[in-house]
């Protein structure tokens, strides 16, 4: 048992060393991106909520009509 064992780590060394090298790359690349996260660890964003107050000029229909038109075009712009 032991002799077959041995057998197939000296016919497959290479293979195993590469196999090796390939899981020590892959679990340093993992350490490395996992310390500099904790380094880099940021503050989460707020949102700040928008006033709805709307400030009509004298003129509040032309005023209402260009904010209807100005909504509308964002809407088509998100898709909504």
């Amino acid at each position: 048992m032991i002799a077959k064992t041995v057998d197939f780590v000296k016919n497959n060394l290479g293979d195993i060393l590469y196999l090796l090298v390939i899981l020590l790359l892959i679990a340093l690349s993992f350490s490395l991106g996992y310390i500099t996260a904790k380094i880099e660890e940021k503050e989460p964003l707020e949102y700040e909520k928008r006033s709805s107050t709307i400030i009509l000029p004298e003129n509040k229909e032309y005023y209402l009509s260009i904010e209807s038109n100005w909504q509308q075009e964002r809407i088509g712009e998100i898709g909504l």
